[in-house]
């Protein structure tokens, strides 16, 4: 694959469907999954001697290891909330 379809498919992978808790869950799956083939793609690049591409691919990957990081930490707020979410609506109806 070459490098610019690696790039452009990053947006494609990435944030897409962040809204929804399901859509979370994939697109941390699939940006795990972009991470493991750009990592696999340097070592072979390294192997073959290729240090631009290796270099540009690990790029890719700490922009990538970036954003899968933000959106693991949105996941997580968002959870945090969804748990505290019944806790308060009780307290509310115990008022």
């Amino acid at each position: 694959m070459p490098i610019s379809a690696i790039g452009s498919g990053l947006s494609m992978n990435g944030i897409g469907g962040a809204g929804s808790p399901q859509g979370s869950s994939a697109s941390i799956q699939a940006m795990e999954q972009r991470l493991q083939r750009l990592t696999e793609e340097k070592q072979k690049a390294l192997e073959n001697g290729d240090k631009k591409k290796a270099q540009n691919l690990e790029k890719q990957i700490q922009r990538l290891k970036k954003q899968l990081e933000q959106l693991q930490l949105r996941e997580k707020r968002r959870q945090q909330a969804e748990a505290a979410a019944p806790k308060n609506q009780e307290k509310a109806s115990l008022s």
